[in-house]
C-alpha cells in the first residue's frame, strides 16, 4: 500500500521596481533583539521592512536529503521586491495588528508562497519607530505535468509543465497537451503582474483543441485589501467548442457553441469601519452565444442564439473576521476562514431589450466557529435573466457544510447541496451524477429541474508524509442524491442514488500545485442502468 501512495505522490508531484528590504541580519546588531508577535505600538510609524526568504525544505531538519537539498539549490527564491510589492502597507505609515494578518492573508494567496507570518521589532533607530520582518516560505513552482484520471467512466490525460514563479518574479505560465472524452489539444495561459500598476495582473490564454478555439485577455485590479479603494476589470474572451450533454449513462445530445464575452467594471469603497467594508461595483457585460449542429442532429427544442448586453450596479459587503484553520479543505496547510458576513449584489438592465429585460444575481456567505474543533459554512444565492434573449431564467442555490474535529486522528465531514430553476437549461443542464458529487455514478445522470445532494465523511489524517513531499489522508464516504422535475428527456430511473466508498487524498503544500489527489473506490448501493457496480476514480480536486 506504501508503495502505491508513494508512487501516486510522485506522480502528482509532477503532475516594477520596489524598494529591496534589508536583510534579517540587520536585526542582530540592534542588542539581539527578538521578534515578537504581531503587535504594533501605537501611532509607531513604520521605519524599516524586513524580508527574510526560507527555502521549500528546511536545511536544518534531520529529514532532509541530498535531494531536498538539490532541490533547495534548484529553485530560484521569490524575489525580495516582489514580496514587498504584495504588502499593503509601506514605510512611514502607521499599521495595526489587523493590516498585519491581512497582510499574512495576501500572501498565503499565492501560489508561490506556501506561508507567511510577520512579527515586529523595535527598529535600531532613535526615532521610536517599528520595523516589521516579514518571513515567508516557498514552494515548488515549476511542475513538469502528467496528469492521467478515471472520473464518470470517462478517461482524460495531459502532459506538459507548469510554472507559478519565472525567475522568482511571480509570472504564471503553462504549456500543455490535453485529450479526454470531448476534446484534444493544446492549452496555453500567461499572467504577469502589471509593471505599472500595484497589484494588479495581466492574463493571456491561447487554446487551440480539435473542435475550436480559445481566445482570452483579462486586465484585473482588483479590492487587493479591505481598505482598497480601487477596482479595474477588461475582460474579453471568444470560445468555440463542441458540447456533449449527459444523462441515463451516455451522451444525450451534441452541439456546437461560439460565444463572445466581455465585461469593463470599476469600483471604490462607499463605506468603512472597523469591522465591516462596503464597496461599490458598475460596469457592462457582453455575451453572444450560436449554437449548430454536429453531424446534422438535431439541436435541443429549448437551446436559442442569444446576445445579452447589460449595464449595471453592484454592492459588496463584508465583514473582517478571519481565523486561520488547518485541516478543513486541505492537509497540513494553514487556511484562511472568514468566519463574518459576506454579500453581493448585482442588477444590471437588457440593452438588447430596453425596458423588458434585466438581470439580478446575488450571493451570500457565512461561517461560523463554535469551538476550536467545529466550523459551519453557508452559502446560498440567486440568479435571474427576466425578458432577455435568454427567456425567463430563475435560479437558487444553497450549500451548508460542516467539519467536526473528533481528535488529532478523526474529522466528520458533511455537506448538502440544494438547487432549483423554474425551467431547463438546455446548455446547462441541472443534473446529478459523477463529476457533480455522486461518486460511483456516471456525469450527469439525472437531470431535473431542482435537486439535492448529500455527502458525509470520516476522514482520517495519520500524519503521513512521504519524503517531506506529500501528506497523506483517508476517507470513508456516503454519498446520497436525486435529481426531479419536468425535462425534455426522462430520467431512466427517478429513485435517490446512494452510493459508498473508500478513498485516499495525497496533497503537497510545497508544491504550488495547491490541488488534491482522489483516488476513490466507490460501489452504488443498489441496481441501476448503465451503472457499473464498482468503480475506481482518480482525480484531482480542489478540496480534500
Amino acid at each position: 500500500m506504501k508503495r502505491i501512495i508513494l508512487t501516486s505522490c510522485l506522480f502528482y508531484c509532477c503532475c516594477s521596481n520596489a524598494e529591496t528590504a534589508n536583510s534579517l541580519e540587520s536585526i542582530s546588531s540592534c542588542n539581539a533583539i527578538e521578534p515578537q508577535p504581531a503587535t504594533i505600538e501605537p501611532n509607531a510609524p513604520l521605519g524599516e521592512i524586513i524580508i527574510k526568504n526560507n527555502p521549500i525544505f528546511d536545511p536544518h531538519s534531520p529529514e532532509t536529503t541530498a535531494l531536498h537539498r538539490f532541490i533547495n539549490w534548484l529553485h530560484i527564491d521569490t524575489r525580495k521586491a516582489v514580496i514587498h510589492e504584495q504588502l499593503p502597507f509601506q514605510l512611514g505609515e502607521q499599521v495595526d495588528d489587523t493590516q498585519l494578518r491581512e497582510a499574512e492573508r495576501i500572501l498565503r494567496k499565492k501560489k508561490y508562497i506556501r506561508d507567511a507570518k510577520i512579527s515586529t521589532t523595535p527598529n535600531c533607530n532613535d526615532n521610536n519607530d517599528q520595523a516589521v520582518i516579514v518571513e515567508t516560505w516557498d514552494t515548488w513552482s515549476l511542475l513538469p505535468t502528467i496528469d492521467f484520471g478515471r472520473s464518470s467512466g470517462n478517461n482524460k490525460f495531459s502532459i506538459g509543465f507548469k510554472e507559478e514563479n519565472f525567475l522568482g518574479y511571480g509570472i504564471r505560465a503553462s504549456v500543455k497537451y490535453k485529450t479526454d472524452h470531448e476534446r484534444s489539444g493544446y492549452h496555453t495561459m500567461l499572467q504577469m503582474p502589471v509593471p505599472w500598476q500595484p497589484h494588479a495582473t495581466l492574463s493571456l490564454q491561447a487554446d487551440d483543441y480539435d473542435d475550436g478555439q480559445v481566445f482570452m485577455f483579462d486586465y484585473q485590479q482588483p479590492f487587493y485589501q479591505r481598505s482598497s479603494d480601487a477596482l479595474r476589470r477588461y475582460y474579453a474572451k471568444t470560445q468555440q467548442q463542441k458540447t456533449s450533454i449527459y444523462q441515463n449513462g451516455e451522451t444525450r445530445s451534441e452541439f456546437f457553441s461560439d460565444d463572445t464575452q466581455g465585461q469593463l467594471a470599476v469600483g471604490g469603497v462607499w463605506s468603512q469601519d472597523s469591522s465591516a467594508t462596503t464597496h461599490w461595483l458598475t460596469g457592462i457585460d457582453y455575451q453572444d452565444t450560436r449554437y449548430d449542429q454536429v453531424a446534422n442532429t438535431p439541436l435541443p427544442a429549448n437551446l436559442n442564439n442569444f446576445t445579452i448586453a447589460t449595464p449595471w450596479l453592484g454592492v459588496h459587503w463584508i465583514q473582517d473576521d478571519f481565523t486561520v484553520l488547518q485541516d478543513i479543505d486541505l492537509i497540513n496547510h494553514s487556511e484562511d476562514i472568514n468566519l463574518g458576513w459576506e454579500l453581493n449584489a448585482k442588477f444590471g438592465a437588457d440593452m438588447i431589450n430596453p425596458g423588458e429585460g434585466f438581470i439580478v444575481e446575488t450571493g451570500i456567505d457565512k461561517a461560523w466557529a463554535s469551538d476550536s474543533s467545529t466550523l459551519f459554512r453557508f452559502s446560498g444565492g440567486l440568479n435571474a435573466e427576466i425578458g432577455t434573449e435568454l427567456e425567463d431564467r430563475v435560479a437558487l442555490f444553497s450549500k451548508g457544510q460542516v467539519n467536526l474535529r473528533l481528535s488529532p486522528l478523526f474529522a466528520l465531514y458533511g455537506h448538502i447541496n440544494a438547487q432549483w430553476q423554474n425551467t431547463e437549461f438546455a446548455e446547462q443542464p441541472l443534473a446529478v451524477g459523477g463529476e457533480e458529487g455522486m461518486r460511483g455514478f456516471p456525469q450527469s445522470y439525472q437531470h431535473g429541474t431542482q435537486s439535492i445532494q448529500a455527502s458525509a465523511e470520516i476522514r482520517i489524517y495519520p500524519n503521513i508524509n512521504l519524503y517531506q513531499i506529500a501528506d497523506v489522508g483517508f476517507v470513508g464516504f456516503v454519498d446520497v442524491g436525486r435529481a426531479s422535475g419536468k425535462v425534455q428527456t426522462p430520467n431512466i430511473t427517478d429513485s435517490t442514488l446512494s452510493s459508498v466508498g473508500l478513498g485516499i487524498r495525497l496533497f503537497s503544500s510545497r508544491s504550488s500545485n495547491d490541488n488534491v489527489v482522489h483516488i476513490d473506490l466507490s460501489k452504488p448501493l443498489g441496481n441501476y442502468q448503465a451503472v457499473d457496480s464498482w468503480q475506481l476514480g482518480l482525480s484531482v480536486g480542489t478540496t480534500f
